[in-house]
């Protein structure tokens, strides 16, 4: 009877051209992958299964997390051929499928079961990924088919420019491409789509988008969505360019397509005049009568030049100026230049540079570019000066926040939660549309209040602010422990940033998984992840 089952098994093998592929170690990279041996240069029918298992070795440095085991795996087909991958988990697994590279462009998932159905050609390698902090035991079926000439005349694809407003700072819009086949095939079809910047650039307007576009046999329409980057700055609408490439089992009728991102910001104030002389010195400090006195969000920029031929002091030239807010709130100082200039900023008086050195507290030294942030009570003057020996021109910025009238963040509330992470962690108020966007993502799951802190301290805005570590830490301990900094854990993150042991992304990330932010979350009536 053992002898039947036995000669039974193996005649089910036979026939249904299984192959069985185990894991093997070290495989936790891209560059140590595994290859599928059965599918690895092959050109006929192929079924193979993959069984492994993903164990943690440990845990992640300065976490009581458990680190990830990655297993990757690889096959190259030696000729086109159309994939069917069926991943099964023992529970919800990281799992990607990237072509030609591990980016997960076919497949990312989080579950304990994922499927697709899509296409290789000749000589592309299809990479595979498990990735858990978890023990999984996972099977991966794959089942290649060599790709067959079909006699009926090839469907042609096409795509057309899109435009959308850009919206706030803080939140991302999906710009939606539709890629359209002239007539359905009764085949599989398919075509490489790529995003590249133009006036828009990737990662600061847009995030870079690299998809296989996949139409299953009788379809003739997939959307493709490329997330939009907000700001406030006022700038010209710009553009990306999107590319169709490699078609498979159809031909390409439009190649190309712009992405245009109209933007919508009231902008910068920019004065008639600035930078009038005499303004050498405190008694002649020139006011900016576009920052004196406001209650508002102002956002202010001009060009000023140091020279000495225009001044008295003759081998050294010198710009003073002054402004009082009327209102408490937060302001953010930029002075550049492509030259070193000697800039002095301060809310205590004004004085020489080199006399009373107390009154330019916020700001004294030598720099090509200054970036101060810091909140000033109303009647409160601020003084800048900019000396240099030879002649310069710098940019001058200001941008002024009025300390929020608006005390619903202190509700515990949905509402609250995102107007608080707005104040906190950018300064400033969330305008409607971003407000709106992150009350729907968090109440519908589809963002947690990880991903919000994550997203708000990785966002162009943010970094634009350009914060010391020491203001870094000062507004993580803020937003996300919703408290002041200890100083043995302060000095602790400040030494490991300082010497880049770790980088402001990690320092979030470990932050945002401490049980205080689970805490504040829990307050606001929603779960940190």
């Amino acid at each position: 009877m053992k002898k039947i089952s036995f000669l039974l098994f193996v005649l089910i093998f036979i026939l249904f051209n299984i192959n069985l592929s185990a894991e093997t170690e070290p495989n936790d990279t891209c560059l140590t992958s595994t290859p599928i041996s059965p599918l690895e240069g092959t050109s006929n029918h192929q079924l193979v299964t993959v069984e492994g298992a993903t164990i943690s070795k440990g845990f992640e440095e300065g976490t009581h997390k458990y680190d990830y085991d990655r297993d990757n795996f690889y096959f190259t087909p030696a000729v086109d051929g159309e994939i069917n991958i069926k991943f099964q988990s023992s529970g919800n697994t990281n799992f990607f499928v990237g072509i030609p590279t591990c980016n997960g462009n076919i497949i990312s998932s989080f579950s304990s079961h994922a499927q697709a159905l899509f296409y290789a050609k000749a000589g592309e390698r299809v990479n595979l990924l498990a990735m858990c902090r978890y023990r999984r035991n996972y099977k991966i079926t794959i089942e290649f088919t060599p790709h067959s000439n079909s006699s009926e005349t090839k469907s042609k694809i096409s795509i057309k420019d899109v435009s959308i407003s850009e919206g706030d700072s803080g939140i991302l819009k999906d710009m939606v491409f539709t890629l359209v086949l002239d007539k359905p095939s009764s085949t599989l079809v398919g075509v490489d789509f790529k995003t590249v910047s133009s006036t828009a650039q990737a990662s600061k307007d847009y995030k870079t988008k690299n998809a296989r576009v996949v139409f299953m046999p009788g379809e003739t329409e997939k959307e493709v969505k490329v997330s939009i980057i907000g700001d406030d700055e006022k700038e010209s609408d710009e553009e990306f360019e999107v590319k169709l490439e490699n078609p498979y089992n159809a031909e390409i009728a439009v190649k190309k397509a712009k992405g245009i991102i109209i933007d919508d910001d009231n902008g910068f104030v920019t004065p008639t005049y600035f930078d009038t002389e005499p303004n050498n010195d405190c008694s002649a400090s020139e006011l900016i009568p576009e920052l004196d006195q406001i209650s508002e969000t102002v956002r202010f920029k001009a060009k000023a030049k140091v020279d000495p031929n225009q001044e008295e002091f003759g081998n050294e030239a010198r710009d003073y100026f002054h402004f009082t807010p009327a209102a408490d709130g937060n302001i953010t100082i930029e002075l550049s230049s492509n030259k070193a200039i000697w800039f002095t900023i301060g809310n205590k008086g004004c004085s020489s540079p080199w006399d009373d050195t107390s009154k330019w507290n916020i700001q004294r030294g030598t720099d090509t570019k200054v970036f101060k942030t810091f909140n000033i009570k109303a009647g409160k003057r601020i003084d800048i000066s900019a000396v240099s020996y030879d002649p310069k021109t710098y940019d001058f910025k200001v941008i002024f926040t009025p300390k929020s009238s608006d005390e619903s963040y202190k509700e515990n509330t949905l509402e609250g939660f995102v107007k608080r992470m707005y104040i906190k962690a950018l300064k400033r108020d969330a305008k409607a549309d971003g407000l709106n966007f992150w009350v729907d993502e968090l109440k519908n799951n589809k963002k947690t209040a990880q991903d919000m802190a994550r997203y708000f301290f990785d966002s162009f805005e943010f970094k634009s602010q350009n914060l010391s570590n020491e203001e870094f830490l000062n507004r993580v301990y803020e937003t996300i422990m919703n408290r002041e900094p200890d100083n043995e854990g302060y000095n602790y993150w400040l030494n490991r940033l300082d010497k880049n042991d770790l980088s402001r992304v990690e320092i979030v990330d470990m932050f945002v998984d401490s049980p205080e932010f689970k805490n504040l979350a829990k307050l606001y009536g929603i779960k940190a992840n």
